[in-house]
């Protein structure tokens, strides 16, 4: 019988646990829930570049967003009050899009952007925002390390109001993402920037 030397059985354990991980990574999301009101369950998943959907009302028919640059991220999505939020979590930050159907557009519109922020080793830039793009109200707590008191200080927590376009997951792209989360550049206080 051959036996397996400590160097075998570590390289063996870690190709296992790194083709479990990326096959893990490269797998659908999904949650099933009533999304358009129907009383009848519907899917809405997330595979490795794209959000897709189909609806009971819609024949089941699989529709989705154009390709998104995900892959590698720790996303996830949970539904609430037919409100569906994907998150999307990179290593100090993460945003979460939130999703509601249009039943007179027949798509999912978005309808709120969350972002958080961890900012480097000192927290500088570090912070929470919420733009709800129904009502375009906007609020926004950061922080900022003082150099010369060697502490994060709370800024003032900034409310503003702005307008927001409509957009829907059948258009939701890259530059879809970027113009809903230029919203926190747009407000950023001037001693973050």
């Amino acid at each position: 019988m051959k036996q397996f030397s400590p160097r075998n059985i570590f390289a063996c354990t870690f190709a296992l646990l790194f083709s479990y991980g990326a096959a893990f990574a490269q797998g659908n999301i999904t949650i099933t829930a009533d999304l358009d009101g129907d009383g009848k369950q519907d899917k809405f998943w997330l595979n490795k570049d794209k959000l897709q959907y189909q609806l009971s009302t819609q024949k089941n028919i699989t529709k989705s967003s154009k390709p998104l640059d995900i892959e590698g991220l720790n996303n996830s999505i949970k539904v609430s009050k037919n409100v569906v939020a994907v998150s999307m979590w990179a290593m100090r930050s993460g945003t979460e899009y939130k999703f509601r159907y249009d039943k007179v557009r027949g798509d999912f519109r978005v309808i709120g952007y969350d972002s958080e922020n961890f900012g480097p080793a000192t927290n500088d830039g570090s912070g929470k925002s919420s733009y709800n793009l129904l009502t375009g109200d906007y609020v926004a707590n950061w922080h900022h390390f003082d150099m010369k008191q060697e502490k994060l200080i709370a800024l003032p927590t900034i409310t503003k109001k702005s307008p927001a376009k409509k957009y829907y997951l059948a258009t939701f792209d890259e530059k879809t993402m970027n113009e809903i989360s230029s919203i926190d550049d747009k407000f950023r206080p001037a001693v973050l920037k």
